[in-house]
């Protein structure tokens, strides 16, 4: 559950956060989805407001009318998660971008035709720079581009030599058991911050509480 109050957001269980609110301070309910259920899924967006005669009990006895401003429909499939993910980063105003080793003319058209090109804040292909991945150089050279502190930054990448450049780099690193990881990998001793095995846990990294990268 997310509520948007003055001037921030409160993530956590129904069961935990509302208790400790004062009253009147919730104004907007998002209610996400579940994942993994392979359905339709829908996002709701709602108001809710104390009235005496509406249709939801609360804490102490109050009674709440609940308006839905807005729904959103999507299919719960694989490549919905990122779309999710993605776009759950940009509201939060997390800038993100792509480090690959593929060379331009293969990455650009791939951003492309995800329609991710306009929304990516840096790019960094193989040839971007004279330096590839495992070498930290292209990741520095994206954390300076969006002028982001990589102690402050994480870097998500399914192969070792990313944990490797990322750890370099001074970034925290997760390894994303979705990629394209062969069964005669070991990511488990990679060195990585974390394994997330999907798209939606990479979320929990990303918090404003999560702690900064450990120097390698």
């Amino acid at each position: 559950m997310y509520i948007r109050a003055v001037r921030r957001i409160i993530e956590g269980d129904n069961v935990e956060v509302l208790p400790t609110l004062p009253r009147g301070s919730a104004r907007l309910v998002y209610v996400d989805p579940p994942f993994n259920t392979g359905k339709p899924q829908r996002r709701d967006r709602m108001r809710v407001r104390a009235d005496p005669r509406g249709q939801r009990g609360g804490f102490g006895g109050r009674r709440y009318r609940v308006e839905r401003l807005e729904s959103s429909e999507y299919a719960d499939r694989f490549d919905d998660y990122v779309r999710f993910l993605l776009a759950r980063i940009e509201a939060a105003g997390v800038p993100w971008g792509v480090v690959t080793n593929k060379p331009g003319w293969l990455t650009e058209p791939l951003l492309a035709g995800l329609g991710l090109a306009a929304r990516a804040a840096c790019v960094v292909s193989g040839d971007t720079l004279s330096r590839r991945k495992p070498d930290p150089a292209p990741l520095l050279h994206a954390c300076a581009t969006l002028g982001a502190a990589p102690a402050r930054s994480v870097y998500v990448g399914d192969d070792e030599r990313d944990v490797v450049a990322g750890r370099a780099a001074g970034m925290r690193t997760l390894v994303a058991l979705f990629g394209y990881i062969g069964t005669d990998r070991a990511p488990a001793h990679w060195g990585a911050t974390a394994l997330v095995a999907r798209p939606e846990d990479i979320w929990q990294h990303l918090a404003p509480g999560a702690p900064a990268a450990e120097a390698s």
